[in-house]
């Protein structure tokens, strides 16, 4: 198995879950465990015989999926078809153009689903995300029409439309859509549903048996602090799979929101607020409230209703931080990732599967009353006086 294809299948299903908060892990927290956990997984992807067992549970995993696959897109729904195209992944030799991971002929499966009468918005939702991931010749525009008649109110639409017409550069449409979405009632994601999807289907497979000694170099590779389970390559796959497709519609808002610009600007501030409290309501992963909420603390200074939204800040760093600690493998607390974190984390979202891997492991959801952020750069002296219930 080649290294890229380790990466996408193999690599890391603890970072991949916190793969969206990663990026505001503690600076200068890597040190010797960081060092001692990368080599390790250097000399288990160095070792000749590992290399041959993945390389022939890949082979088997492969054809498990070749096999079923097509009986899931046979059936002929909307959600199957979009399902078996999204994991069928192109064979190494099949000659694909870079940046693409599914296979030639899981594109006729997408455009049978894209042909159904009635629309179905989590179809459409995940071929516009495809379309602009894959670079394939799709009518986004024509996606992105069905998905505002569909989901009118919902500002994750809007922002994707925004997105779209200011790529295309057309100022009028990209004003007319942040209009909308700040108008909008809420910022729904089709992240969990279209995970949901993916899980259930994948579960319909038969996974071949991991081998002890594959077991083990997979539990150091996916960072999960003790051997690897068969579930566990399944549930990385899924979550390699909505990382590939899913992509965040929320560019514009930081540059529309951009902190210079708004200060003059008492209208684009009310709207920009409105904006931040929808992404920062959507926990279906943590990315909303970790952009969200520092911009509506930092822009409801002095106003009454800064204490709840610095409240709500500190609570969500306090789960990302000690979550980070117990999964990530340069972590000080790392503990074995419980089973059926996976299932949290599509079932109820990032924050939630979070919250009940602290409690799994007897640590309260809320901080104490002196905790501040390991990094310094997220400590505001106020914060600890914040009220835990706001």
């Amino acid at each position: 198995m080649n290294r890229k294809a380790k990466g996408f299948l193999g690599a890391s299903l603890g970072l991949m879950l916190a793969a969206t908060v990663q990026a505001g892990a503690p600076a200068g927290q890597a040190g010797a465990d960081t060092l001692a956990w990368l080599a390790e997984s250097q000399r288990l992807q160095e070792d000749p015989g590992l290399e041959a067992l993945n390389r022939d549970w890949m082979r088997r995993y492969r054809l498990a999926l070749e096999t079923h696959l097509p009986v899931v897109a046979a059936r002929g729904t909307p959600r199957e078809l979009l399902a078996a195209a999204l994991m069928l992944p192109a064979r190494e030799d099949a000659g694909v153009e870079a940046g693409t991971w599914m296979a030639p002929e899981a594109w006729g499966w997408l455009e049978a689903a894209d042909r159904a009468d009635p629309r179905d918005v989590l179809v459409d939702w995940a071929l516009a995300n495809v379309c602009m991931s894959q670079d394939a010749p799709c009518d986004r525009e024509r996606l992105l029409r069905s998905l505002l008649q569909q989901d009118p109110d919902n500002a994750e639409i809007r922002l994707r439309a925004l997105a779209e017409a200011a790529h295309r550069g057309d100022a009028q449409a990209a004003e007319r859509h942040w209009r909308a979405a700040t108008e909008a009632t809420v910022h729904r994601s089709r992240f969990l549903e279209l995970g949901r999807l993916l899980r259930d289907i994948q579960r319909e497979v038969p996974l071949p048996p991991l081998d002890a000694r594959l077991a083990h170099a997979h539990g150091v590779w996916m960072g999960l602090g003790r051997p690897a389970e068969v579930e566990d390559m399944a549930d990385a796959f899924v979550i390699a799979m909505l990382a590939a497709v899913a992509m965040p519609a929320m560019a514009e808002v930081p540059r529309r929101c951009e902190a210079r610009a708004i200060r003059e600007d008492a209208v684009r501030r009310a709207e920009c607020i409105r904006v931040f409290t929808l992404l920062a309501a959507d926990e279906s992963t943590l990315l909303g409230p970790m952009v969200a909420l520092p911009r509506l603390v930092e822009l409801t200074e002095g106003e009454p209703g800064n204490a709840g939204w610095r409240a709500r800040l500190r609570r969500i760093r306090w789960i990302h931080e000690s979550a980070l600690a117990r999964m990530l493998p340069s972590g000080p607390d790392q503990a074995p990732l419980p089973k059926g974190y996976a299932d949290w984390f599509i079932d109820e979202g990032e924050p939630a599967a979070m919250r009940w891997l602290l409690q799994a492991q007897g640590i309260p959801p809320e901080p104490p009353q002196d905790w501040q952020p390991r990094d310094q750069a997220m400590r505001n002296p106020n914060d600890a006086q914040a009220s835990p219930g706001a």
